[in-house]
This record gives structure tokens, C-alpha cells and sequence, in this order.
């Protein structure tokens, strides 16, 4: 009897800890948590303005080893504003997508807060992130104003930041534009730099 009274409680424990787990995970939209993992929600693929790209002011990699904590891959994004003063790379819900055509967005009204992992080559590499800032666009993001961070001092190792999203004016109930990295070089005199970007996620 205390065998079988054992196994029911490990079980029920078992249980409780997979729902936990499940309620976690449902309670998170990741726009990046490994290249070409199922849950993400943004796709590397948009640098923008169009010059920056044309002058090859940022190169980017979503394959990158050695993710947050020594795991999984990260984005690594190479900078070069030597010919260009900004630059940013976009992870829209789809290829390229800026909102011209009545392609679905995510709905995260409910979530307080988006949260990354991120660090410099070198440290005092300084970025801001922005996400649904698409609103001029006849399907583009329902926010009236954008969720725009502070500009951030990355390290050398990974660190983890949150920007909150309570403000009432962020009506996030359509978002194509999840997560973006801007950066200038008023920020960052030097000119030429690398970023890497990992575990993006909603919660």
C-alpha cells in the first residue's frame, strides 16, 4: 500500500510539474529561441532603411553558435556604419512582410512584457530594440505608438532585458513588427561593431 500510495503522488507531482511546465510555455510567444526552431514567430529578413542594405551597413547570421547559456544558436549581427549613420534589422511575422497585403499578425494584448538576451564582441556596443512600429501600412501593426527601449550598454556576456509593456497607447492586438535592433554611430563612434541577439520572447 505505501508503494502504490508513493507512485500515486509521484505521479500526481509528475503531472503538476508537466502543467506547470505547459502553462509557462503557453503564457510565452517566441519571436526567436533557436534557428529553425517551430515556435518562432519573427523571421530574420528585413534591414532596413533600404540603404543600409545596399551599402552593406549590417550583415547578419541566425545560426550563430554558442547561444544564451553555451546552448542552441543566436543572431549575429554585424554592423558597419563607416558609409551609413543607422542601420536596424527587422524580424517580421513573415518574409520581408511590411504590412501592404492581409497577411496575419500575433495578438499579444495580453503579454506584459518582451524580453532578449543580448551582448557585444567587445562591450559598450549600444542598441535600442523597437517592435510594432508598422502602423502606416493598410495591414500593419495596430499599436498606435511603437514599443521603443531605452538605449541599452551591452557586455561581453549575455544579459537579459525587459521592456514592459504597459503603456495603454501600445495596442498590441495585431503586431507584424515583433522585434527590431537599431542602432547609429553617434552610439557607437568606433563604427564597426558585432551584436548578438538570442532568445526573443513575449510573456
Amino acid at each position: 500500500m505505501i508503494t502504490n500510495n508513493f507512485s500515486k503522488v509521484c505521479c500526481l507531482a509528475m503531472f503538476t510539474l508537466n502543467i506547470v511546465g505547459c502553462a509557462i510555455a503557453a503564457e510565452r510567444v517566441y519571436v526567436y529561441k533557436d534557428d529553425g526552431d517551430d515556435v518562432n514567430k519573427g523571421v530574420w529578413s528585413s534591414i532596413m532603411p533600404k540603404e543600409a542594405a545596399d551599402t552593406k551597413a549590417l550583415t547578419f547570421i541566425t545560426n550563430s553558435p554558442n547561444g544564451f547559456g553555451g546552448k542552441g544558436t543566436s543572431v549575429k549581427i554585424d554592423f558597419n556604419l563607416d558609409n551609413y549613420p543607422w542601420a536596424g534589422l527587422v524580424a517580421p511575422v513573415n518574409d520581408k512582410y511590411w504590412g501592404e497585403k492581409d497577411y496575419p499578425g500575433l495578438d499579444l494584448s495580453k503579454m506584459k512584457k518582451l524580453v532578449f538576451y543580448a551582448k557585444g564582441d567587445n562591450g559598450n556596443e549600444q542598441i535600442q530594440v523597437k517592435a510594432a512600429f508598422i502602423s502606416n501600412k493598410p495591414f500593419g501593426d495596430s499599436a498606435i505608438l511603437p514599443v521603443v527601449s531605452p538605449w541599452y550598454v551591452l557586455t561581453k556576456d549575455w544579459k537579459r532585458y525587459e521592456i514592459k509593456l504597459e503603456d495603454a497607447q501600445n495596442n498590441l492586438k495585431r503586431v507584424i513588427s515583433p522585434f527590431s535592433v537599431i542602432t547609429n554611430n553617434a552610439h557607437n563612434p568606433n563604427g564597426k561593431f558585432t551584436v548578438h541577439i538570442d532568445e526573443v520572447f513575449y510573456e
